[in-house]
C-alpha cells in the first residue's frame, strides 16, 4: 500500500481531543455557527464517528491531542494511521 511509505507532516495549532469537555463540539461548534442545542447533537456525531474508525481502521483519536482540529478530520490520521509516519504539529514549526 503506497500510504504506507507515506511520512506526512500536519499543521495543527490546537490540542483540542475529538470529543469531550475540551472536544471539537464543545469548544468549536458555537463559533462556527451552532446553535447551543446542537452540541450533543454534534458530540454524539462526532462519537460516532470514533466508534467508526476504531472499527474500520484500529484507530483510537478520542483523546489524542489535536484530534478535534477543524472538527476531528486529523483524527483519522493519528498515529495508528495507514501512514508510515504521522505528526501534528504547530503550524509555527512547520
Amino acid at each position: 500500500m503506497r500510504l504506507a511509505e507515506l511520512e506526512l507532516r500536519v499543521a495543527c495549532d490546537v490540542t483540542n481531543p475529538l470529543l469531550g469537555e475540551q472536544g471539537a463540539a464543545a469548544v468549536y461548534s458555537l463559533q462556527k455557527g451552532a446553535w447551543p442545542e446542537d452540541t450533543s447533537y454534534l458530540e454524539a456525531w462526532l462519537t460516532r464517528y470514533a466508534d467508526l474508525l476504531e472499527a474500520a481502521a484500529g484507530v483510537q483519536a478520542r483523546e489524542e491531542p489535536g484530534a478535534g482540529a477543524a472538527a476531528g478530520p486529523a483524527s483519522a490520521d493519528v498515529p495508528g494511521s495507514a501512514f508510515r509516519s504521522f505528526e501534528l504539529i504547530p503550524g509555527v514549526e512547520l
